[in-house]
């Protein structure tokens, strides 16, 4: 019996696709590729699964062409072809499945991340027109240098939201993809855009793009997985928009056809020596797409060639509707574009069966309240997911968040709700049907009521990150005594942290232990190391900054991190040392930039110091590598008692000295006099700051001396493998 592969497809459409009334889908294309290499299609919406018995009331192909439905096994290898435009439970339970392989899970494609994955490739950045998110400032800086930019909506695709934007005479001039003109005062942007998009946008560089009789052209790509598991290009189709067009697609006016006859037109007289840098282009893009975002295998790509030849990447998509081919007259490779995945799920079962990872299975439950991935990610988001990276390697990690993002070694269940308790609820569907054997809850210990009737049998581990959520208004003292010792285990991220919970409460000490947090050595790589050291030397000259000591704060401006102090440090450092700079990066909330009180203070105590002072707002977590390399030293001046301060490491890690005050469990990260030093908080702090501060710039050797140790112990105690296999030892033990 033929082995089954399934093509998982959108609802709204499946009716017309079982009367092969559409060239969206076209079934009888895919029955052909996947007879063809031995395989049997089976089609089905989400609708038609059966979670409870791995079953699906699924749809095949007979010879004379009628479509027969009954119930299947769930085929091992699935094509899906939705992009749920709201959540569905059903779908994120299907990917967490083990035993099968779905390609093309995730195919929403956010261009803010698509943008930063393309660009970490050095290869790629000549073909990427500059990408910022939305702001104020971002925008100015696009008009002063392009006197034009295009704003565009993150999640959306057929030039749906896409406007060109125009700075005259203190307007905006607005024209969308579907030809709305329009002007508006340049204050009021955001209001127009929150009330016309109603998306979060990008702003995009303009590129002078091909035209024939001042109609603008890009191009289609198909970039797709082939029989030997490889990137191919499938297809390329020219898209030409209306005159002066905003957008090419067909969706707003634009108009398919052939690759050739378009260059041909245009007056390009080798089109295939054109082509076949698209290609090459296309494909080094889906590489380095595929290793931040596992398991893609369809992609199609936007790419244009401008006025002087030059190929730019201005869109990819998770799920190309193939329907531009077949547009443009080009049916072979339209047909081509349903008979490559078909190959490729052969392919996949030619594969001998993956190594699974042990048991037991581990479920990490996030607070839910922030992004797990993204720019507005907490602490314990990006713990959560640095440990499931990690864990991965050995166990089934399932990570359960908000906004939680595809990844190679774990599985991502992305239960994003608008109110908490309603993520909550989501969490004890997930954790019913997928019966992990150990559950972790991260810092909100009041979950495992809700936990222990989903998951009975489940052992339940607690990471305390923080006093937060063992305090009012979120818990009393009263209620955790009962509720604590009800944990199988109990972590922290310091000695501090264990130690004020067992001086509490002492009748869990049996099960506590202590894990420090850690950093990625190779994503905060060393200012010491060649490579690193020369981009930093760029850097800096970039930002006017070489030849000046930098002092770096990273961190939210919330005053228990006690950044008034250090800006009242950096006044007695400008006496000795006039050129040094203080760069503060962050904002009050996570991921957004509000202005505050204690904000309003610190602008004003630093106000003296002009351009001295450089505030950077919130950077993601993705950015920071980069924001450390430009620094000499890091200040970590919190007055309150943190747990732990993963910034510390991420410093050390970079190769900084590290400046801190010795409070919380942040004295137990650096070694003092080795590779930092801890100053005592309280009165006279900002002076104890100043004082160390001048020492250091006195001696730029010592510094740097200081740095290299620090990346040392970095390495030897922070890395998240040694952490992880701590943890995957108290799993087993539970287990």
């Amino acid at each position: 019996m033929a082995d089954t592969v399934g093509v998982l497809v959108s609802r709204h459409i499946f009716s017309d696709c079982i009367r092969d009334r559409t060239p969206y889908e076209v079934f009888p294309h895919y029955d052909q590729a996947a007879r063809q290499v031995g395989l049997k299609p089976i089609f089905f919406t989400i609708e038609h699964v059966r979670l409870a018995d791995r079953t699906v009331d699924g749809f095949t192909r007979e010879p004379d062409g009628r479509y027969h439905q009954q119930r299947h096994p769930l085929p091992k290898v699935i094509h899906n072809r939705i992009k749920p435009a709201v959540f569905q439970m059903k779908y994120q339970l299907l990917r967490a499945l083990p035993g099968l392989i779905i390609f093309n899970r995730d195919n929403r494609m956010d261009k803010w991340r698509v943008a930063q994955i393309l660009e970490r490739e050095p290869e790629l950045k000549p073909h990427l027109p500059e990408t910022f998110l939305y702001q104020q400032p971002v925008l100015q800086k696009m008009f002063d240098r392009f006197g034009a930019c295009y704003i565009k909506p993150r999640n959306k695709s057929l030039g749906i939201g896409v406007c060109r934007l125009m700075h005259k005479n203190g307007a905006i001039w607005i024209e969308d993809a579907k030809g709305a003109k329009g002007e508006v005062p340049f204050n009021q942007l955001p209001a127009w855009i929150h009330k016309h998009i109603h998306a979060p946008v990008i702003v995009q560089q303009p590129i002078s793009l091909l035209t024939i009789n001042r109609r603008p052209v890009d191009f289609r790509v198909s970039v797709q997985k082939d029989g030997t598991g490889q990137w191919q290009v499938t297809g390329i189709v020219a898209k030409v928009g209306k005159e002066n067009a905003v957008a090419t697609n067909v969706a707003v006016g634009g108009k398919a056809r052939r690759f050739d006859e378009v260059m041909v037109e245009a007056g390009f007289t080798k089109p295939a020596s054109v082509r076949e840098k698209m290609e090459r282009v296309a494909v080094m893009a889906a590489k380095a797409l595929e290793k931040s975002i596992p398991g893609m295998a369809d992609l199609g790509l936007d790419l244009a060639i401008d006025e002087k030849g030059d190929i730019w990447i201005i869109e990819i998509n998770g799920r190309d509707l193939r329907i531009t081919f077949h547009q443009a007259g080009d049916l072979e490779s339209w047909r081509r574009t349903f008979a490559a995945p078909m190959e490729y799920a052969a392919y996949l079962y030619r594969q001998p069966p993956a190594e699974k990872p042990g048991k037991p299975t581990v479920a990490l439950i996030t607070p839910g309240n922030l992004p797990v991935h993204g720019g507005k990610s907490g602490s314990v988001e990006i713990v959560a997911r640095s440990w499931a990276k990690e864990l991965g390697k050995n166990h089934h990690v399932l990570l359960l968040g908000n906004q939680v993002e595809e990844m190679a070694d774990a599985t991502a269940l992305d239960l994003k709700a608008p109110v908490t308790q309603q993520y909550y609820k989501r969490v004890e569907q997930s954790l019913k049907f997928l019966k992990p054997d150990i559950i972790q809850v991260e810092n909100r210990p009041l979950l495992l009521n809700r936990l222990a009737k989903a998951a009975p049998n489940a052992k339940k581990v607690l990471f305390v990150h923080s006093h937060t959520y063992l305090n009012p208004p979120y818990a009393n003292r009263k209620a955790l005594r009962k509720l604590l010792p009800r944990y199988d285990f109990i972590l922290t991220n310091s000695r501090y942290m264990a130690d004020c919970l067992k001086k509490e409460y002492p009748q869990i000490m049996h099960k506590l232990k202590e894990i420090w947090l850690g950093v990625d050595l190779h994503q905060f790589a060393s200012i010491h190391d060649p490579s690193v050291r020369r981009r930093r030397i760029e850097e800096r000259i970039r930002h006017q900054l070489n030849g000046r000591p930098v002092i770096l704060y990273v961190g939210r401006i919330v005053p228990q991190k006690g950044l008034h102090l250090l800006i009242e440090a950096f006044k007695q450092v400008r006496e000795v040392h006039p050129a040094a700079v203080l760069l503060i990066v962050g904002s009050s909330f996570y991921g957004r930039n509000v202005e505050t009180g204690y904000l309003r203070k610190c602008r004003q105590l630093g106000r003296e110091h002009g351009e001295q002072i450089r505030w950077w707002p919130h950077i993601p977590h993705q950015g920071l590598p980069a924001v450390y390399q430009l620094a000499d030293v890091l200040v970590v001046p919190s007055v309150g008692k943190e747990a732990f301060g993963l910034v510390t490491v991420e410093g050390m890690a970079t190769g900084l000295p590290i400046l801190a005050t010795q409070t919380g469990g942040i004295g137990e990260l650096v070694e003092n006099g080795v590779n930092g030093r801890l100053v005592s908080p309280g009165p006279g702090l900002s002076k104890r700051i100043a004082k160390v501060l001048v020492e250091w710039l006195n001696r730029p050797d010592q510094l740097k001396e200081m740095g290299k140790k620090s990346r040392i112990r970095a390495e030897n105690y922070f890395g998240w493998s040694k952490g992880a296999k701590e943890l995957s030892e108290i799993y087993h033990r539970l287990a």
